[in-house]
């Protein structure tokens, strides 16, 4: 198999250990970064793309399409394209959105769940689901990470992984504010059902199924987003009470932003969508969170 990562970041260089460390991997890896001085040795795009079987997509959101309008001449139709971006971009489309409107469906996935690239990096076992609408391929990604510290699962609802993925960083930074207030475990278990009800709902209203809420893209994404210290989206909720302001860019906030443009006035059907945009806007009305869920 001839594999290229597209990033050379936490997360990439995390899942280039995980496929390295596949045993007795006949793989050939490449590691690819618009910063070339990030990957030593690194070969162009024009060399390793055309004859991938796989290309892990390892960047911000927002540079997933110029990406792939540079591969696109270049690009094998077979190739399968498996995004771990987790945002909405400045056009307000999810990764399933920028990706369909590129690439042919079924060759394209994304891979969602509790990946936090430190622990990885430190030989700790990581989950996923891989979105993807073609069963052959996903039962090929599935013999890739066979044997390896990365489990994944199936899932075919890729328009309910890809918004369930921006929405765990989202709601991360509201577990973020909690702590920085200090309100203690029971007040984020009163607000995880809150979330966890909220989060249904949006992925409805982006045409997936509630049921993705609940699984490894969603509550267990979000779990290991919004309880790690590694985690930038946490740490912004905690800045924001902290130092009435935040200075990280995590893709929580960045992501909310194009979030609340898609939404327009449905935000109002929201509550805790709402709740943060007060809280961004004025971070000294952190103390709404506890109003609400008094």
């Amino acid at each position: 198999m001839n594999i290229v990562i597209i990033g050379a970041g936490e997360i990439g260089r995390a899942m280039e250990k995980i496929l390295k460390e596949k045993p007795d991997s006949p793989n050939q890896i490449f590691l690819w970064d618009k910063n070339q001085g990030k990957v030593s040795g690194q070969k162009p795009l024009e060399e390793i793309v055309p004859p991938a079987d796989f290309i892990f997509l390892c960047v911000p959101s927002s540079a997933v399409e110029e990406f792939l309008t540079t591969i696109k001449p270049s690009l094998n139709p077979e190739t399968i394209i498996i995004s771990l971006s987790k945002g909405i971009g400045d056009s307000g489309r999810t990764m399933a959105e920028v990706l369909g409107d590129n690439l042919s469906g079924g060759f394209f996935g994304l891979l969602c769940g509790p990946m936090l690239a430190e622990e990885i990096m430190l030989g700790k076992k990581a989950f996923a689901v891989l979105a993807i609408e073609n069963g052959e391929n996903y039962e090929k990604a599935s013999r890739l990470f066979s044997g390896t510290n990365l489990q994944i699962f199936q899932s075919s609802d890729v328009k309910g992984a890809a918004i369930a993925s921006v929405l765990k960083n989202i709601y991360s930074v509201l577990f973020g504010i909690c702590d920085g207030l200090g309100v203690g475990s029971n007040f984020k278990g009163r607000l995880l059902v809150e979330i966890l009800e909220e989060m249904k709902r949006i992925i409805l209203f982006f045409g997936g199924r509630s049921e993705t809420a609940e699984g490894l893209a969603g509550l267990g994404d979000f779990f290991a987003t919004a309880t790690s210290i590694y985690s930038k989206n946490y740490q912004s909720g905690v800045e924001i009470v902290k130092n009435k302001t935040c200075s990280l860019a995590g893709e929580g906030i960045m992501s909310f932003n194009n979030l609340k443009k898609r939404l327009g006035d449905e935000i109002n059907q929201f509550p805790l969508l709402k709740i943060l945009d007060k809280i961004l806007s004025d971070p000294a009305k952190a103390n709404l969170l506890l109003e609400k869920l008094a």
